[in-house]
């Protein structure tokens, strides 16, 4: 883990969530003051992630269901 103000490495300051006493984990950067938690670390991708996409994302400018003006009552 490198700090991501001056990118000096970091990776032996992390510390775990101790959530007894509500103190969140994360990593410490001494030289900039800075404290970075597990939930702003840049990620790597591994094997198995899934992409997240929107729903505009995955079906482009198609509507999501059908409109109102298509449906037609069928009586019989």
């Amino acid at each position: 883990m490198n700090c991501p103000k001056c990118d000096a490495d970091i990776g032996d300051s992390y510390e775990p969530d101790d959530r007894s006493v509500g103190i969140r984990g994360g990593w410490y950067c001494d030289g900039c003051d800075v404290a970075i938690g597990e939930d702003e670390a840049l990620r790597e991708p591994v094997a198995g992630d899934v992409e997240i996409m929107s729903a505009r994302e995955f079906r482009g400018d198609r509507p999501l269901g059908t409109p109102l003006s298509d449906y037609r009552v069928l009586t019989g």
